[in-house]
């Protein structure tokens, strides 16, 4: 059995899930504190970018959200549509956020919620954030959740998670940005970003 260390890459994504390597689950908690703090409005559209098994994007479209889940890994993808695929309001699709075309679906100005939940330490942030925010409305949102990880020397990469210096610059492309923890320790958080610039 050929072992893949390389989280950059959709056999590695696909060899975790096969497995059943354990996820951070949605609590009652996240899910509440979510739709607090984003206030998702009922029939928007929303997107759960890296959205792995789909288990956050069906909490959404349970709320009455059209949901797009999207994630690199061909089994996570499979998975998601076989296990929630009498969930109204739900389409997943195989897409790498690195390097495949923008879909069809995301025209400019008509995503009311972008979720990246524990998926944006692996994303060309650049890039990602740019799309997003052509995809968003005026008055999007963008919901990241994220380790925090402490500073780094200047070229060494980690998929941990964003520093404070990360998070910081990615606010600047947005009007407002709010912050509440998922950990009492701040080690997991959440940014809500409304209002691309």
């Amino acid at each position: 059995m050929r072992i893949l260390h390389e989280r950059q890459t959709p056999e590695y994504w696909d060899h975790a899930a096969q497995r059943g390597e354990p996820t951070r689950q949605v609590t009652s908690f996240e899910a509440s504190m979510f739709r607090a703090y984003v206030d998702p409005p009922a029939e928007g559209l929303a997107l759960d970018a890296g959205c792995g098994t789909g288990e956050f994007a069906a909490r959404m479209a349970t709320w009455g959200l059209d949901v797009i889940g999207l994630d690199f890994s061909p089994y996570a993808v499979e998975a998601a549509r076989r296990q929630l695929h009498a969930v109204d309001g739900l389409r997943f699709f195989v897409h790498d956020f690195n390097a495949d075309v923008i879909p069809r679906a995301l025209l400019p100005r008509t995503v009311d919620v972008v979720v990246c939940r524990l998926s944006i330490a692996f994303f060309d942030r650049e890039r990602f954030l740019g799309d997003v925010r052509r995809w968003l409305a005026p008055d999007g949102v963008l919901h990241i959740t994220t380790a925090v990880s402490p500073p780094r020397p200047p070229g060494q990469s980690s998929h941990r998670g964003l520093t404070e210096q990360n998070m910081q610059q990615i606010a600047g492309g947005f009007r407002t940005c709010t912050r509440y923890d998922l950990e009492n320790d701040g080690s997991v958080t959440c940014l809500v970003l409304r209002g691309p610039r």
